[in-house]
């Protein structure tokens, strides 16, 4: 799973498809390696990788 916490809120993205907005926990997501991008309008676009394993959750949190 992924829990993502980002200051301020931040749409997240994998490519150009929109997972969700941050804050958020426990996202179900199959296991791999992932490129997320966070954008909020008065920001620049940040990008991430993470890697989901099983059995485990993955936390980002961070200032844009």
């Amino acid at each position: 799973t992924l829990t993502v916490r980002t200051t301020p809120s931040s749409d997240v993205y994998i490519g150009t498809r929109k997972i969700g907005q941050a804050p958020f926990a426990d996202m179900e997501m199959p296991v791999g390696t992932y490129t997320l991008l966070f954008r909020h309008p008065a920001k620049e676009t940040v990008r991430k990788t993470v890697t989901i394993t099983a059995n485990k959750t993955t936390k980002l949190n961070f200032n844009l």
